[in-house]
C-alpha cells in the first residue's frame, strides 16, 4: 500500500514540472494523489535536484516511472524499454542453461546414488550364504 508521504512526494514534484507534461495525467489520477497525500509530511526534495534517491523514496520514483510510462512517453520509447525487459527476461530465463543446470542436478545425484552402499536384510544374507554354502558342495 502506498503511504501518504509518497503521494506527497510525488505531489510535490509534480508542482515543479511544466503543467502541459502534468496535464497528460489523467484527472482521476491526480485527484486520487492529491486526495491521498498527507500535507503534514515535509519532503526532503530539492528542487535542483528532484531524484536523488537521498531525497525521494523510492516509492515515489516508482510512481513517477509508472506515470512516465503509461502518460508521457511515445511508442518509441515504450518499445524500447518492453525490448529492453524481454531481453532482460529472455538472460534471467535462458533456457539452455536452465536446461544444463538439470543435467548438472541430474548427474550429481546419479553420482551421490551410485555412493549409496545397499543395505542387504538379514535374510537375504542367510538366504545367499545358504546358496554358496550349497554351491560348493555340489
Amino acid at each position: 500500500m502506498i503511504s501518504g508521504n509518497t503521494y506527497e512526494e510525488v505531489y510535490e514534484i509534480l508542482s515543479y514540472m511544466d503543467k502541459m507534461t502534468v496535464m497528460k495525467i489523467p484527472k482521476d489520477i491526480l485527484n486520487h494523489i492529491k486526495e491521498q497525500r498527507n500535507t503534514e509530511f515535509k519532503t526532503r526534495i530539492n528542487k535542483d535536484d528532484i531524484f536523488n534517491q537521498q531525497n525521494v523514496s523510492k516509492e515515489a520514483i516508482d510512481i513517477l516511472c509508472w506515470i512516465d510510462f503509461n502518460y508521457w512517453m511515445n511508442s518509441s520509447q515504450k518499445n524500447e524499454i518492453e525490448k529492453w525487459n524481454y531481453r532482460k527476461k529472455q538472460n534471467h530465463y535462458n533456457y539452455n542453461d536452465m536446461f544444463k543446470k538439470i543435467d548438472n542436478l541430474h548427474n550429481s545425484l546419479t553420482e551421490k546414488k551410485s555412493l549409496v552402499i545397499k543395505k542387504e536384510h538379514w535374510y537375504n544374507k542367510i538366504l545367499n550364504l545358504i546358496t554358496k554354502l550349497k554351491n560348493n558342495i555340489n
